[in-house]
């Protein structure tokens, strides 16, 4: 189906569907301007559930009713979550820094949509045998372990399991160091984690932090961040900020 057919298909259904859409619409951008009272996920969040609830009762049970609502969820999610600038401290030095939203659809029912900001300046995001890998653009050398960002989602798998199978292949590493001096699991913002450095702590050490996200739909996203140890306070600031857009997609 063409997006002229799409747009066509969206205006020859009931007045009471587009009144309602177009309410959602409204109250929508209300409360984006608001964000200060509350949570910035909540409004982004509650929105987009809103919009997709209007989306699939009305369009769901229709023949064009799967083309429809991918092109309203790609049109509101470019409404939504627009491009912004996120305060960023790189070592020692505090600047706004511009980012850009990626948005991935769910695309089976047991895995879940995303959406997380990248700073495309310096970095590049691509799909590799079903792994989004965000990557540097300045690998400084082949000889150095690669500074990246991996988002799987694993469906069927708690963050638990997932968190504990990647605790005993990293204890059964050679010259596996936990950091926090123990093998445990860390919760940070509801993030299970791990954060691991192989071999002694030199400028260029590998150093891998795994974080677990609960997919709300019975799985779970791994996202792991990987860099040298003196690109800590670069990449690996850079990359913490990043996950701290990611934000799982409601249905």
């Amino acid at each position: 189906m063409t997006d002229q057919e799409i747009k066509k298909a969206l205006t020859t259904y009931t007045q009471e569907a587009s009144e309602q859409e177009n309410a959602v619409k409204i109250q929508l951008m209300r409360q984006l301007p608001d964000q200060a009272k509350k949570p910035a996920w909540m409004p982004k969040v509650a929105a987009v559930t809103a919009v997709m609830a209007v989306v699939t009762m009305f369009f769901a049970f229709t023949p064009p009713g799967e083309a429809c609502t991918q092109y309203v969820y790609a049109n509101i999610i470019q409404k939504v979550f627009v491009p912004k600038e996120i305060k960023m401290n790189l070592e020692g030095i505090e600047e706004d820094v511009p980012h850009n939203p990626y948005d991935k659809p769910a695309a089976t029912s047991e895995l879940a949509g995303y959406v997380i900001y990248i700073d495309e300046a310096n970095y590049s995001l691509q799909e590799e045998n079903g792994v989004d890998v965000i990557r540097a653009h300045d690998q400084l050398s082949q000889d150095l372990p690669e500074c990246k960002m991996e988002i799987r989602q694993i469906p069927s798998c708690s963050p638990q399991q997932a968190a504990s199978e990647d605790l005993a292949m990293f204890a059964g590493t050679p010259g596996t160091e936990f950091l926090l001096g123990q093998k445990v699991l860390t919760e940070a913002d509801s993030k299970l984690s791990i954060h691991v450095r192989f071999g002694p702590s030199k400028w260029d050490t590998k150093c891998v932090s795994k974080y677990y996200v609960d997919n709300q739909k019975g799985g779970v996203f791994v996202i792991s961040l990987q860099y040298f140890l003196e690109a800590e306070e670069g990449h690996g600031e850079r990359f913490l900020t990043a996950l701290g857009t990611f934000e799982v997609l409601p249905d």
